[in-house]
């Protein structure tokens, strides 16, 4: 009751419990909110570990990605049977490549790297994305057999991803239908652009499927194509 006596609260007393009512209300939409997507989200396959740096949420995909390192002007043969990966033997089962297409590179779960990539088949690249690169330590590239590159006398690196030039990209991940470009040597970005980056295959939408006019996996039988369920 107020002051003069009528039994019900002013306009003024009332806005307080309003506005609890209201955040409850809107909490209330954001509990349901959640449960939601959690229910439209539920066959997600999350990997669970314990926290730290390597704990990461990785779910399933398969994409593909066309790439090309250049030394010295020179591109390197990936035409190797030590860096392909069978069906009988992965190299790495969240990445790799297969004959026939050398420089189409297969990802099966998010989150993969570059980096991660290089590494599964021997090389080792520190740029400017990486932590050694982004203390201050020269930028670098060894290759399997020990061979190692760094900016000296001249020589220098040049990254590009879909034709944009970047500062690296060894933690990059891995995007479906990329065109990644690593080049080392006296060039010029403008060298490179013009005379290595057409260089840079764009087959990968081949095995996704997203071109057949220009070739069928499944006529041509390669494996891990987005038509091969037995590829992990």
């Amino acid at each position: 009751m107020d002051a003069s006596g009528r039994g019900w609260l002013s306009p003024k007393a009332l806005l307080p419990a309003g506005a609890i009512l209201s955040v409850a209300m809107l909490v209330a939409g954001v509990l349901v909110g959640w449960k939601w997507i959690a229910d439209e989200k539920q066959d997600v396959n999350v990997v669970t570990c314990d926290p730290g740096p390597d704990c990461q949420a990785r779910v399933p995909v398969h994409w593909h990605a066309d790439f090309a390192l250049f030394i010295e002007g020179e591109q390197y043969d990936f035409n190797q049977d030590e860096f392909f990966s069978t069906e009988d033997e992965l190299v790495n089962a969240n990445v790799h490549i297969h004959a026939p297409r050398i420089n189409v590179v297969h990802v099966h779960r998010s989150l993969t790297t570059w980096d991660e990539f290089l590494r599964s088949i021997g090389f080792e690249l520190t740029d400017k994305t990486t932590i050694a690169g982004q203390a201050g330590q020269p930028l670098n590239l060894k290759l399997p057999n020990g061979d190692e590159f760094r900016e000296e006398n001249g020589n220098t690196f040049k990254f590009m991803v879909d034709g944009v030039r970047v500062d690296g990209v060894a933690i990059t991940e891995i995007g479906d239908l990329d065109r990644v470009l690593v080049s080392y040597g006296p060039e010029t970005f403008e060298d490179v652009e013009r005379d290595q980056l057409p260089q840079v295959s764009d087959e990968a939408c081949i095995p996704s499927g997203r071109c057949l006019e220009r070739g069928d996996p499944r006529l041509e039988d390669e494996p891990c194509s987005k038509f091969d369920t037995t590829c992990s």
